[in-house]
């Protein structure tokens, strides 16, 4: 996980120090967003990296994907956490579950992407996301399968609405992306 953080800010600063292609403005992320499922999400992401409004559309999805990438690393830590404090044995299974995936499946794939994505290899980024999605959803569903058979205690909600950022987040990175092609 280490050497896929240090990769990933690695190659951010790589994009942040190359000319960008078609310079964009406010103007083109709020197009760029409003062509996503969660234009708020994706609105918050671009606007969090000062050098966006300089970026164009490939650029955008660059921080699109670390945006993701960030969120991951977020759920990981409160899962963690709600792990490590739950009483219940399915519950607290599933919490530990969802760590694995999120670190083995979720964070890789999202490196994966942007590795792709610096490539040029669109294809690839996009499948990469798409199966990143997956397995957040696989981690969202273990959690309130296993709440479901603990006697429905509460899933805090804090976790999620983390969760659930994280997949509208990878899903925007998906859509941006997908605006290159076109």
């Amino acid at each position: 996980m280490f050497v896929a953080v240090m990769y990933i800010c690695f190659a951010i600063g790589v994009l942040l120090m190359a000319p960008t292609s078609v310079h964009g403005d406010e103007k083109l992320m709020r197009q760029v967003c409003s062509l996503t499922a969660s234009p708020s999400y994706c609105w918050e992401c671009l606007i969090s990296n000062p050098r966006s409004r300089e970026f164009g559309v490939r650029e955008l999805t660059a921080t699109g994907i670390f945006c993701a990438y960030n969120q991951s690393t977020i759920v990981q830590a409160a899962v963690t956490g709600y792990a490590s404090k739950e009483r219940n044995q399915k519950l607290k299974g599933s919490y530990s579950d969802c760590v694995k995936i999120i670190d083995q499946q979720v964070g890789e794939k999202i490196t994966v992407a942007l590795n792709s994505w610096g490539n040029n290899n669109y294809d690839d980024s996009i499948k990469n996301l798409r199966d990143a999605m997956s397995a957040i959803r696989s981690c969202s569903e273990g959690i309130s399968y296993a709440a479901r058979h603990a006697g429905n205690p509460p899933v805090p909600k804090d976790l999620t609405d983390g969760i659930l950022k994280l997949l509208a987040l990878t899903y925007t990175a998906l859509q941006i992306e997908d605006q290159i092609h076109n």
